[in-house]
Order: C-alpha cells, then structure tokens, then sequence
C-alpha cells in the first residue's frame, strides 16, 4: 500500500510526489524514479512539543516537513540566540535554537549517509506531519536501484556542502 494511500487525506492538496520534486534531495529523480521512492517513505504524526529525536541518539535517516513545524535545537548555553527551557539552568538542559522547518523542508540528512549521534534535537512546534527516509531505505536503493542511488548521495552531497559552507561563513562572522 502507497503513502498516498495511506495518506490520502493529508496529501490531498499537494501529493507526495510533488513534495518531493520540490525537495533538494530527490530534485533530479525522474517521476517514475519518485514514484519508486514513495514506497520508502515512512509517514510519521508528531503532536505539538513531541521529540522527533534528541541530540545524541542514533542517527537512523532523515525526515521531509509535510506540514507543520520543526525545531532543531542543541544543548547549551545561549548565545544572542533564542533560548528554550530555564535560563537558570542552561549549563545542565537548555537548548539553544538552531533553526525551524517548515513545510516542504527536511532535516537529520547526515545520518542516511553516516549514522553516527544526532548532533541536534529535532522537535515539533506544532502537529506536524514527516515522511521518514531511512539509511537502510538508501542502503536498498544502492543495491537494487544504483544509479538511482548516485543521484540522491550527489544531491545530498551538495546539499551538506551548502550547509557547511554557511557554518563556516557563520564562524567566520562570529570570529571577526
């Protein structure tokens, strides 16, 4: 049974394949190569100040914005950023907001390559509704669909090299 199946009723205004031409990861993946790639997805229901992962847990896959909202947040002390939980006890839980996705964004795409700890926690602002994409979903991939594969790893390359490029020029700033 298809997500759009299962999830007729929550796509109904923009199904799943069009989600996911507009998602940088599967961008460059012909509608048939996205219609094969629905049959991996993994739709997920988070209520509003559910934890989607904490920082530290394993690192599993990542997740696509249908609707709703998303917090990623780190431990720590505040830096001029906005601030979650007692600022009187920050050393020992506070969380420092990193950013917040929205519909048709997605987070946690380290770990379909990696795996390791989540360096962030992810948790939802408000209902929010994700499809989930797994390591072991890409790991299939590469066995049955290679090139298929290929073009998923090169965009989520460029996509961590955007990133990394935008932390180092944010370092750079907070440096200076």
């Amino acid at each position: 049974m298809s997500v759009t199946t299962l999830w007729g009723n929550v796509f109904k205004k923009r199904p799943v394949i069009d989600l996911l031409r507009e998602t940088a990861i599967f961008s460059r993946l012909s509608s048939r190569e996205l219609s094969m790639i629905e049959e991996f997805l993994h739709p997920r229901t988070y209520q509003k100040d559910e934890v989607v992962f904490n920082e530290g847990d394993p690192g599993v896959g990542m997740y696509i914005v249908v609707g709703g909202r998303i917090r990623i947040v780190k431990k720590g002390t505040p830096k001029n950023q906005r601030f979650f939980g007692d600022p009187g006890k920050a050393a020992d839980g506070g969380r420092v907001e990193l950013t917040t996705i929205e519909g048709g964004g997605f987070f946690g795409e380290i770990s379909v390559i990696e795996g390791g700890p989540r360096t962030a926690s992810a948790i939802a602002i408000e209902k929010t509704d994700l499809l989930g994409f797994f390591k072991s979903d890409l790991d299939e991939l590469i066995d049955r669909r290679p090139a298929m594969a290929a073009k998923i790893l090169y965009q989520i390359a460029k996509v961590l090299g955007e990133r990394l490029r935008a932390a180092d020029e944010e370092l750079s700033r907070l440096t200076e």
